[in-house]
């Protein structure tokens, strides 16, 4: 029961923080895009 319970709270943790490496690699992507330009 407990474990369950466990998973159930652990998995949008691992979720959330997938999504959150994923925007920040997306955002410092695009910054460093921007940033060319910007200087070029």
């Amino acid at each position: 029961m407990l474990s369950k319970v466990f998973s159930l709270a652990i998995h949008p943790l691992f979720f959330w923080y997938g999504v959150g490496v994923l925007l920040g690699r997306l955002g410092r992507r695009c910054a460093s895009q921007v940033i060319e330009t910007v200087h070029s």
